[in-house]
């Protein structure tokens, strides 16, 4: 685990909202994109004259990613194509080896902790946290205590577009997480094998699932920070931890068309694209849930500098980011 500028989850920032970031908007459709970040081969991501949404198109094999994507934005008939970029976890997760005592959760979840004033530096007396305890109390008091509702039922329905949950058991390969409560979930999909049943098989969507809502106060692990709410898992990166463009943007669409209220991205495309020329399907997806009222929180990556790649760039979300160097986590 590197040290320096490491990026924090953006599920602590979908749990506790820290900073919007600024970008330009979509470039003009028939801008000419750089080939120059991670893409699926042979393909490409193609809006068309009177089409609601994109899709994907085989390229001729013929040509190469930068001649077929030039070919296609010569014809009369689309207003725009993309290489079918690559998005990748942004989070590397580890066990915590917890200790188990009243409290220990704080050993581990140092990051949860109250920061020190501006101008200390981090030490293993004051860690870099975001405060979540304060967090919580401000909840209580506000009469939403761990996220819930009022009433005591579960609050808003938060999406983790990601390598799936381990949600549920099915056969001898897959157990639900046994921190998370059976109530959490809310009915998903999976973009990666084409059906209803997102399970994890890569541990990445698991492990941001549980930074949000693990349980707290059961004796069980470690701690979540808002296990009050709701958890919509939507598949859309592989066993490697990778996916397209193309799956992203249709989990993210399909997550806002189906009542998520919080959408977090804990991934991240090549610095090679650098904006939403390039990833248009995806800006647009982003752009098309905020208009209907969905905080959308991204992790600003894991590039090791204060750079922020995308989607977390995009005008029209949330980044989440450390601010400090010290015993970062990725992610």
């Amino acid at each position: 685990m590197r040290g320096t500028k490491k990026m924090l989850g953006a599920a602590l920032t979908t749990a506790l909202a820290l900073a919007a970031l600024a970008t330009p908007a979509a470039a003009a459709a028939d801008a000419e994109t750089a080939v120059t970040g991670e893409a699926v081969a042979g393909q490409a991501v193609v809006l068309y004259r009177g089409a609601e949404h994109e899709r994907v198109v085989e390229l001729d094999p013929a040509l190469s990613t930068r001649q077929g994507l030039r070919q296609l934005r010569a014809d009369p008939q689309v207003r725009w194509a993309d290489p079918n970029a690559i998005a990748r976890a942004s989070v590397i997760p580890r066990d915590p080896g917890t200790g188990g005592g009243r409290g220990g959760w704080q050993a581990d979840q140092w990051n949860f902790l109250k920061p020190p004033p501006v101008g200390t530096a981090c030490s293993g007396s004051l860690p870099c946290g975001v405060n979540a305890p304060r967090a919580w109390k401000l909840l209580r008091r506000a009469g939403h205590p761990e996220g819930r509702r009022p009433d005591g039922k579960r609050g808003p329905i938060v999406a983790v577009i990601d390598t799936g949950v381990a949600y549920r058991n099915m056969g001898k390969r897959f157990r639900r997480s046994p921190d998370l409560a059976a109530g959490v979930f809310f009915r998903g999909r999976d973009f990666i094998d084409g059906d209803r049943v997102p399970l994890d098989k890569n541990g990445h969507g698991t492990h941001v699932a549980s930074t949000i809502f693990e349980q707290t106060g059961n004796r069980v692990g470690v701690t979540g920070l808002a296990d009050g709410l709701r958890l919509m898992p939507v598949r859309v990166l592989g066993v490697g931890g990778s996916g397209s463009a193309s799956d992203v943007a249709k989990g993210i669409r399909w997550a806002a068309r189906n009542g998520a209220q919080v959408i977090n991205l804990s991934l991240e495309f090549s610095a090679g694209f650098s904006g939403c020329n390039g990833l248009r399907a995806v800006c647009n997806a982003i752009r098309s849930a905020r208009r209907g009222g969905a905080l959308v929180v991204a992790a600003a990556g894991n590039a090791g500098t204060s750079g922020v790649q995308m989607p977390a760039k995009v005008a029209f979300g949330v980044a989440s980011a450390t601010i400090r160097g010290w015993r970062t986590p990725r992610g």
